[in-house]
């Protein structure tokens, strides 16, 4: 996406199991948006949003 350090990434789900009278089948299209990360790497959230140590915890 330009601009920003994210991707869209495009994907196809195919599904298909054997039936009695032959085959059923489905499929699904899709996009996934994925931050880009130092060096490369992706994950589906913000990596500064991951760090441990800006995170909060929730009283027990």
């Amino acid at each position: 996406m330009k601009g920003t350090a994210q991707v869209r990434i495009s994907h196809i789900t195919k599904f298909e199991k054997p039936t009695m009278q032959g085959t059923a089948w489905e499929d699904a299209k899709g996009a996934t948006v994925m931050h880009v990360g130092r060096f490369g790497k992706l994950s589906l959230a913000q990596p500064s949003l991951l760090d441990n140590q800006r995170q909060t915890r929730l009283p027990d």
